[in-house]
């Protein structure tokens, strides 16, 4: 049985809260260009030949960092009810604000209806219950926004929800007792994105493979990392290997190349654990600022009509979600895991 780490003791031993709070960054930036009105290119996006976004970058570490703790957490866990509960509270308590916020101060500011008809308005109360229960939720309020989308950025949390479910399918199975049934399952899965084309298994099998297939594999190879942690070396000798790896199978233009993935995490893992950057204070609003970096995006541009040029835009939109963050985090976040070990 590989022993466990309790990363809420030793955050302070690592760079995962800097490395989630660029993470969170990267991605409002990337979804502020659709918010200009003649939709720039990113210039990562054109730089990568229309392969990777910085909104990319943001979701790679999100989820090679989750899978990395939240395997950890699974491990350290007293009981599976801690293990659900300690989930619960990272992810519920913030955004069940933001769904009550965006409904019922959000939508009456913004929305083009009477008030009335906005609260008589079926989709009202479908988009408060169907995100509160973090279920595959509709995006917009009826009048709001011209109908655009309140937040982005939220589509990932029903899929990071599902991927906790995996992880504890995976524990009840004895995969991390005998972790070689996890390597197997990362072996197969890495042959899969070598082998078989995303449209191809959509087709056998009639099932959207899509997230599984990229920030799915994100997640495993995060965990897998964290399950053989003991025997996989994180050095930047690793880093230079694998991007070595990773170019050389670009050269044989892989379709469903595997090896940025395994590079990415990698390098993700070794600058958190490896590079320590000393903060004497770190709170981690990185959440908050996902959250409600989208939604603060849509009141700027409703209130300027998309006016603003890029860099001026951001000026106003960046701090704002930051303050949004850090209130998220003192507010709400930080004091609902006070309760985490109320569940053994």
């Amino acid at each position: 049985m590989i022993k466990p780490v309790d990363f809420s003791e030793s955050r302070r031993n690592n760079n995962f809260d800097l490395l989630r709070l660029a993470g969170a960054l990267l991605v409002l930036f990337s979804h502020s260009y659709g918010e200009m009105v003649q939709r720039p290119e990113e210039f990562i996006y054109r730089w990568t030949g229309h392969r990777y976004a910085l909104s990319t970058f943001g979701l790679l570490i999100f989820f090679s960092i989750s899978g990395y703790l939240v395997t950890g957490s699974l491990l350290h866990s007293t009981s599976v009810k801690q293990y659900i509960w300690k989930r619960f509270l990272r992810i519920y308590p913030g955004y069940i604000v933001i769904t009550l916020l965006s409904v019922f101060v959000l939508g009456p500011v913004f929305t083009s209806l009477s008030l009335s008809h906005y609260f008589s308005e079926g989709l009202t109360w479908k988009f408060l219950y169907q995100n509160i229960c973090l279920l595959n939720s509709p995006r917009k309020l009826p009048g709001v926004f011209e109908g655009k989308s309140v937040n982005l950025s939220v589509w990932t949390l029903p899929f990071e929800l599902e991927l906790y479910g995996l992880l504890l399918l995976l524990y009840l199975l004895k995969f991390f007792r005998y972790r070689w049934l996890q390597a197997v399952l990362f072996l197969i899965a890495t042959c899969i994105k070598f082998f078989i084309p995303l449209h191809l298994l959509q087709q056998w099998f009639h099932f959207d493979f899509g997230t599984w297939y990229s920030l799915g594999y994100v997640f495993l190879a995060g965990s897998t990392l964290y399950t053989w942690r003991d025997k996989i070396t994180l050095h930047y000798v690793g880093v230079i290997v694998l991007l070595v790896v990773w170019l050389i199978t670009e050269l044989f233009h892989c379709t469903n190349n595997a090896t940025d993935t395994i590079f990415f995490v990698y390098t993700i893992i070794w600058i958190g654990l490896k590079t320590y950057i000393p903060l004497k204070w770190k709170p981690d609003i990185s959440y908050g600022i996902y959250i409600y970096g989208s939604p603060v995006q849509r009141v700027i541009s409703s209130l300027t009509q998309s006016s603003l040029p890029l860099w001026n835009y951001n000026l106003v939109v960046v701090p704002l979600t930051v303050v949004m963050g850090f209130l998220s985090w003192f507010l709400v976040e930080k004091k609902a895991m006070k309760f985490k070990n109320k569940v053994q």
